[in-house]
């Protein structure tokens, strides 16, 4: 397989983690009834999911430019 499709491969599954991670993520708001304005840190929900920062960053990316959630400040 070529460097260029490799990297290809790796960068789909990435998104597809990315995108389980989020409907983790948006699960997880729902079902501890975290209101509007509620926080959540990217930490808080990595050690609460059992998964790396890395995974719940990009998920979070992905759920602001969705505009499920906001990014403070």
């Amino acid at each position: 397989m070529a460097a260029g499709q490799l990297a290809m491969k790796k960068q789909r599954g990435g998104r597809k983690l990315e995108g389980k991670v989020a409907i983790q993520i948006a699960n997880y708001i729902r079902d501890n009834g975290l209101a509007d304005g509620g926080h959540v840190t990217e930490f808080g929900l990595a050690e609460s999911l059992n998964i790396s920062r890395s995974p719940v960053r990009a998920a979070l990316a992905q759920l602001v430019g969705l505009k499920i959630v906001r990014k403070a400040g």
